[in-house]
């Protein structure tokens, strides 16, 4: 039975995604889960078992963390969806619309991370078009961007007046 996951390779990737699901369980904590197997076990990582511990670490989240919520809604403990514990053992808790402008902040800051990326890329592309070739072009990109930073850092401040502030003496 299962013959197919008998090999080395799966035994490592059944490891990992327990490490990681039981972490994740047990830590309130999916991400948390993933870094971890990461970090610790894996002795080798590809994108694919990546994607399929995080596809697992949340949804053992999700299966320890509903039930758990939705006695404790049935049984009058608290008032609304979710509860959060960290590991301090003080709690608070959150309405279920919350979820709403995190989804939209999510949505921006991965669509940001999208642009900042293909931006990374193409810089990075004419950047070895331009210098790629020159030795010495490569030496001296560096020292003017270093010139650039500098200048703008010192000149910037001066476009825009010192506001007055109270000092107030410590006690």
């Amino acid at each position: 039975m299962f013959k197919r996951f008998r090999n080395p390779k799966d035994k490592r990737d059944f490891v990992t995604a327990g490490v990681s699901v039981g972490v994740a369980t047990a830590f309130n904590a999916p991400i948390g889960g993933l870094l971890f197997a990461f970090e610790e076990v894996a002795s080798f990582w590809q994108q694919s078992l990546g994607w399929q511990q995080v596809g697992m670490s949340f949804s053992a989240h999700i299966l320890a963390v509903v039930p758990a919520t939705i006695i404790r809604v049935a049984a009058g403990l608290c008032a609304v969806v979710f509860t959060y514990m960290n590991q301090v053992g003080m709690s608070f808790s959150a309405h279920i619309l919350a979820v709403v402008p995190a989804t939209i902040i999510g949505v921006a800051a991965g669509l940001c991370a999208v642009v900042f990326t293909y931006m990374n890329v193409q810089i990075s592309r004419m950047r070895i078009e331009l210098t790629g070739h020159l030795k010495w072009a490569r030496m001296i990109e560096p020292c003017v961007l270093a010139v650039i930073y500098t200048t703008g850092a010192l000149v910037l401040p001066l476009f825009f007046p010192c506001t007055p502030t109270e000092c107030y003496q410590m006690k």
